[in-house]
């Protein structure tokens, strides 16, 4: 056997082999894009998408920018604003901490991200391709941020031709915004696919949140709940008998503002209905779940879809 020298990886194919755990598909990208926004403080977010994703991805946002100083540091590795130490992580209250999503994503893509703080005059942008960033630019703007995504996969073909088709991928990214816009409820969202207006929620509250998404007529038949005790709050709406799926999709779990999955709350859920509902029917429900950030650890998953009480 030949012995090989170890070598240390450039950086760009660093973060296009950490690109594979962070971006799965463009749905990946809109998750991390829309979390980054509400981390920011957004009270309005607008997503739009062409060719389901693969061909552009632009997220808005009038959270509170970045500054030209900050704005290059964002396509970083390891670069963030949301922790400093390793105890951080035992009470973390924002959506993305681990600062590799936009270095992943714009590894693979091409990434441009333009931003403006309410005290700076004028706006910069900054492009990135395929991991090679180039110089910030004036760019006039609104405060808060846009990040415009193109070409995704373009630079690792071996990825691209495991992507579905455009409307499957857009299925994917529409499931998910359905997803973000519940568990923000007080974030108004606009989200566009193909330049159409596919889904739009002004941030009124859960009610008018799962109106939007599934319609005035599943909140209906849905009881409201509430119930807090030692520290945990548990919120939201679950449907009556009448209201039953023959799947899972549609229950929807948030746990300080996260949506997550997770088999022990679901299957909790289903167990409470069993003696109302046949085999093979499961209830409908949104639950919000605020807890003590001691209580659970939000870093057990790279696209943090999953936690561990």
């Amino acid at each position: 056997m030949e012995i090989k020298d170890i070598k240390t990886l450039p950086l760009n194919v660093c973060n296009q082999i950490a690109a594979g755990e962070v971006v799965e598909r463009p749905a990946s990208v809109v998750k991390e894009l829309f979390e980054n926004a509400v981390d920011a403080g957004a009270s309005e977010i607008t997503v739009m998408i062409s060719g389901g994703g693969l061909s552009e991805i632009v997220v808005m946002d009038n959270g509170c920018g970045m500054t030209r100083e900050n704005l290059p540091k964002a396509f970083e590795p390891h670069a963030t604003s949301k922790l400093e130490k390793i105890k951080d992580l035992d009470t973390l209250t924002t959506l993305g901490f681990r600062g590799e999503a936009i270095a992943s994503i714009a590894s693979v893509s091409e990434t441009e991200i333009t931003s403006k703080t309410a005290e700076m005059e004028i706006g910069y942008t900054v492009r990135c391709v395929g991991g090679v960033r180039e110089e910030a630019t004036e760019a006039p703007c609104l405060d808060g941020t846009c990040v415009t995504v193109r070409k995704l996969f373009y630079n690792t073909p071996a990825r691209l031709k495991f992507m579905k088709t455009a409307k499957s991928e857009e299925t994917a990214v529409t499931d998910l915004i359905e997803r973000l816009i519940l568990a923000n409820s007080t974030v108004a969202v606009k989200y566009y696919c193909d330049e159409k207006l596919t889904l739009e929620s002004f941030g009124d509250g859960l009610r008018e949140c799962v109106s939007c998404v599934y319609g005035m007529d599943v909140v209906d038949n849905c009881y409201e709940i509430s119930y807090q005790k030692n520290g945990l709050l548990v919120e939201g709406l679950v449907g009556t008998t009448n209201l039953w799926r023959g799947t899972r999709s549609y229950q929807t779990i948030i746990v300080n503002g996260r949506w997550v999955e997770d088999k022990t709350i679901s299957a909790a859920a289903t167990n409470a209905y069993a003696p109302y509902m046949m085999k093979r029917q499961y209830p409908f429900f949104v639950l919000r779940i605020e807890i003590d950030p001691d209580a659970i650890d939000v870093n057990v998953h790279p696209r943090k879809t999953e936690i561990r009480f």
